[in-house]
């Protein structure tokens, strides 16, 4: 396991709630599953890179997915609309690939150029 799933969870919560401006239910239920498994999803993908099982090509690939699953994740949240949904979901990508990018540098991968790449 490459990434701290509960320390993301809770901090993607507190980015999405700082982003939005207000009090979104993040902690509980379905904001939180659906949290829970886009970090799950993101710590697979960071695992595979750094054991050499997926490659700088796949790895984009696999990042664009992770971005769509966290944007349409944001764009569902019951209080959230509109720009504040942009809002939100850029905070969400900017610690989920955060954390990505510390795990793979922890684990002593080479961090790919796609997740190097201002994406959020």
């Amino acid at each position: 396991m490459t990434l701290d799933i509960d320390d993301v969870v809770a901090r993607m919560g507190l980015a999405l709630k700082d982003a939005a401006g207000a009090e979104l239910p993040i902690v509980r239920g379905y904001a939180e599953a659906k949290a829970r498994a886009v970090t799950h999803y993101a710590d697979l993908i960071a695992d595979a890179y750094a054991k050499g099982v997926l490659d700088d090509v796949e790895m984009q690939r696999e990042l664009q997915e992770i971005e769509h699953m966290t944007r349409r994740f944001a764009r569902n949240l019951k209080g959230v609309a509109g720009v504040t949904a942009e809002r939100a979901a850029r905070a969400a990508l900017g610690v989920l690939f955060g954390a990505m990018r510390a795990g793979l540098s922890f684990a002593g991968s080479p961090m790919p150029a796609s997740l190097t790449e201002e994406r959020a």
